[in-house]
């Protein structure tokens, strides 16, 4: 009897495990049918369905930038790779965070971000472009429970922390 409650309660736990996860899990739903973005003022919504052709939509935010006024953030997943964008409530693209895979960065940003991490795990690399020019790379580097960034221009050179 034993037995048969430990298989039990262990089948038990394998079901209900992927069901909490799913639960937790951002739900991604394609960009022209997010109700979301269909709430915003309608010249964001088309700067932001413009930058998201192809995507999927995980959060839509509404906050106060700097100066005050109000911003839309859109976190989003175009072919896999994540892209956050904040659009002023003027339809104008404010900041765009473009996940980018090692293999496609400039080869000296690439060895500046290698050289840096001294041996710790690269969990992702985004480009930052700000009013329509690229500032810099930004590199998420994991060591055991903590993330950092390291911050490269689009030269390879490294630039300090913000």
């Amino acid at each position: 009897m034993r037995a048969r409650m430990t298989w039990l309660t262990t089948l038990g736990l394998l079901l209900l495990i992927p069901c909490m996860a799913h639960g937790a899990a951002p739900t991604e739903v394609p960009i022209g049918t997010s109700a979301k973005v269909k709430a915003l003022p309608a010249v964001v919504r088309s700067t932001v369905l413009a930058e998201g052709k192809g995507a999927t939509v995980r959060n839509v935010l509404t906050e106060k930038g700097p100066d005050g006024a109000v911003v839309y953030e859109v976190e989003m997943r175009i072919k896999g790779l994540t892209k956050d964008i904040v659009v002023g409530g003027d339809a104008k693209l404010l900041v765009s965070e473009q996940q980018v895979a090692m293999s496609a960065l400039p080869p000296a940003v690439r060895a500046t971000i290698v050289k840096n991490t001294a041996g710790r795990r690269i969990r992702m690399v985004e480009s930052v472009t700000k009013v329509g020019k690229l500032e810099y790379y930004e590199a998420h580097v994991v060591s055991g429970k903590t993330i950092t960034e390291i911050m490269v221009a689009p030269d390879g050179s490294l630039l300090p922390p913000e």
